[in-house]
């Protein structure tokens, strides 16, 4: 915000209309100074009243704005003009205070009026509406504006020494960081959600490591050495995965296992009846030249019979040296 001018009519202890323009003390930094009681406070108290409807100053109230030396037919009221991103505004403010009306010659009280003329030539009439577009215009309220801008009686000290969160409030207005806050916000609330989310999964990956041996040259087993907690669903995915081969080469050992047991005990029970039918033959004694070739001709085929299912089908010679 720029200063353009100031007017001050029967305000503090300037009896007259006074006005001040601040163009014609050039830019840059400027001191105001003077004697105790020339109205150095005044003009603060003119800049900030027509801005806010107060003083600058807490120990000051609204009636006494109104100057003791000015005449009963004079209205007080302070008039401020500034420019804002290069747009001019004008606000104009009336404090309560009793002034003769002129009509009726009496003294009547006024109430507290004020104005706001905006850069297209409109005007914001009533006190409320006028209170809220300034704050709106310029980002700070009274108070703040009191703590940043107006150094008015040594007022800045109060900023020095406020506490941190309301110094981070006054800053944050000021130079309109809210959305920058927001989004800190935001990102401390996905960062804890992430924290939890791998601590979650680490719990889970030490738990499944407890129960994993991991074998030496395996090609899983060496992946699963090299990822990290960092890549902790991609490591309980090989996990998994090493389970699962584990789980299959269990199922096809054990069904080998029952496969081979049951055809050696079925090749076993084979030539043990065998071995018994010649037993039995051998018994029966000696019961004729035919019965003899018979019995012969029958163990030579319960024999080979028996060779085939315990050790597979005989070669040629094998079969013609079982039957010498």
């Amino acid at each position: 915000m720029k200063p353009i001018s100031l007017k001050l009519c029967a305000f503090g202890p300037f009896a007259q209309t006074e006005e001040l323009d601040f163009l014609k003390l050039g830019a840059g930094l400027f001191l105001i100074s003077g004697d105790t009681g020339s109205g150095k406070t005044t003009l603060f108290d003119g800049i900030v009243f027509a801005l806010y409807g107060a003083p600058s100053g807490d120990t000051r109230t609204l009636e006494s704005l109104r100057s003791h030396y000015a005449a009963e037919d004079t209205i007080t009221y302070a008039c401020f003009t500034f420019e804002l991103r290069g747009k001019e505004y004008t606000v104009y403010r009336e404090p309560p205070h009793r002034c003769l009306n002129k009509r009726r010659k009496v003294m009547a009280e006024r109430r507290q009026q004020a104005a706001l003329t905006l850069p297209d030539g409109s005007v914001v009439a009533a006190v409320a509406e006028v209170n809220r577009y300034i704050e709106g215009l310029l980002g700070l309220n009274r108070k703040q504006f009191l703590q940043v801008a107006m150094l008015a009686q040594d007022e800045f000290r109060k900023l020095l020494l406020a506490k941190s969160e309301e110094r981070e409030s006054i800053l944050r207005d000021v130079f309109g960081t809210l959305p920058y806050n927001r989004l800190q916000a935001k990102l401390k609330e996905h960062a804890a959600l992430l924290r939890a989310e791998y601590a979650l999964q680490r719990a889970e990956i030490e738990s499944l490591m407890k129960g994993v041996r991991l074998i030496e040259g395996d090609e899983n087993c060496e992946v699963l050495l090299r990822h990290s907690a960092d890549e902790a669903k991609s490591f309980i995915s090989s996990l998994n995965m090493l389970t699962e081969n584990d789980k299959a080469s269990r199922l096809q050992l054990g069904a080998a296992l029952l496969g081979g047991e049951a055809e050696y005990e079925a090749k076993v029970a084979a030539l043990a009846a065998a071995n018994e039918t010649e037993t039995l033959i051998k018994r029966r004694g000696e019961g004729g030249f035919q019965f003899w070739i018979c019995r012969n001709e029958m163990v030579q085929r319960i024999k080979l019979l028996s060779i085939e299912m315990v050790w597979g089908k005989p070669s040629l010679q094998e079969v013609n040296h079982l039957s010498a």
